[in-house]
């Protein structure tokens, strides 16, 4: 075999971080919903696969969510969850 003239190696994690960007980039140029989703659901399957590699499940995700809500102000300086401004939108 020649040279690795660009070749570029890359982690599943960095990877999974440049596809939800990507997606994220996506949805908000008003991409096709189906693209965006499609990229974001790539994303997610690889942190679903690093996490079933290290023990982790979908159960610990929800409890870690749950007890680590962040919160952020808004106006009038009231805070209100990320979580809830999401789900209410």
């Amino acid at each position: 075999m020649g040279e690795d003239s660009g070749t570029i190696y890359i982690t599943k994690l960095a990877a999974a971080q440049r596809q939800l960007r990507a997606a994220i980039r996506m949805f908000f140029s008003g991409e096709d919903e189906l693209a965006v989703h499609t990229v974001a659901f790539a994303a997610y399957k690889v942190l679903s696969d690093l996490k079933a590699d290290r023990g982790r499940d979908e159960a610990g995700d929800y409890f870690l969510m749950r007890s680590s809500t962040l919160f952020v102000p808004t106006v009038g300086g009231h805070f209100q969850a990320i979580s809830q401004m999401i789900h209410n939108r």
